[in-house]
């Protein structure tokens, strides 16, 4: 086996934290969370610059759901945002681990199980602040 070979099977570290978009870019993230003892689901998700500077955020419940349905609903409400402020984003879809997205699950937590509008964050709740705050060091 060629030297290239070898290098390009071996499985590259993930990056521990956020990952910014290409400057003059935003970054959507998003997440769904489910409560194990009650099936009761969550979703949040913040939009930051490509310095990592908070811009906006939300959350919201969805309702009896899994795990799977919380994180498709989070991307439902995405497109529905996009669609409704015809804005035409171009969007890329992409998983990333828990520890790259904490902000948006921690926000899908906070939400009450009972709110089912859309909660609009202008500022980062305090809750979410540390989080940022680290994933900004990372950079």
């Amino acid at each position: 086996m060629a030297a290239d070979e070898q290098s390009s099977s071996t499985p590259r570290p993930t990056p521990l934290s956020w990952i910014p978009p290409e400057p003059g870019w935003v970054c959507l993230s998003v997440d769904g969370a489910v409560s194990q003892p009650s099936s009761k689901g969550n979703i949040g998700g913040l939009i930051r610059d490509d310095n990592g500077v908070w811009l906006t955020g939300f959350a919201k419940a969805t309702g009896h759901s899994s795990s799977l349905q919380a994180e498709l609903w989070a991307i439902l409400e995405v497109r529905a945002i996009d669609r409704f402020c015809h804005l035409n984003w171009l969007t890329e879809i992409v998983w990333v681990p828990r520890d790259q997205n904490r902000p948006a699950d921690a926000l899908a937590k906070l939400v009450d199980s009972s709110t089912i509008t859309l909660c609009n964050f202008r500022e980062p709740p305090i809750e979410v602040m540390s989080l940022l705050d680290t994933d900004r060091t990372h950079l």
